[in-house]
């Protein structure tokens, strides 16, 4: 099908299975247009119903493919357990004041004794600093985030 835009350049329409079309209108009850929207993508049948209603938990790699993730859980429950005050050394950007409030609202709701280091920017930088780290350790932190 060719359709002229406003540019007069001329559209293309992707391939896609009309019975791909008829399946996902059939079964998820969807109109004409987003169920070739669907297929065009090549959504995964399966996958489909996902791709609808998003969910982030099963969006998100698993956290246990980062280097040493088991032995951080296991010192984080050790830590816990024997109510080891735990420091968060956080930042002031957008990403670093968010991970460091859902650190600390996860251990408050645990009732685990924490202290967070927000550094200085003028004086201390970006990121963790020798000086941030002996602050934490000067208020009783035996483990710290960054």
């Amino acid at each position: 099908m060719n359709v002229n835009s406003v540019l007069g350049k001329n559209w293309l329409s992707k391939s896609y299975s009309e019975d791909t079309v008829n399946f996902l209108k059939d079964n998820f009850s969807l109109s004409e247009i987003l169920s070739r929207l669907i297929a065009i993508r090549n959504i995964k049948l399966e996958e489909v119903k996902l791709f609808l209603n998003p969910r982030i938990k099963n969006l998100l790699p698993n956290p246990f493919t980062l280097k040493d993730m088991e032995k951080t859980v296991e010192r984080t429950i050790k830590a816990i357990i024997k109510k080891e005050k735990i420091g968060i050394f956080g930042d002031y950007d957008v990403d670093g004041a968010t991970s460091t409030a859902i650190l600390g609202n996860y251990f408050n709701e645990v009732n685990q004794e924490i202290e967070i280091y927000i550094p200085d920017r003028k004086t201390e930088g970006y990121g963790p600093s020798k000086q941030g780290f002996e602050k934490l350790i000067s208020y009783g932190a035996k483990l710290i985030f960054t």
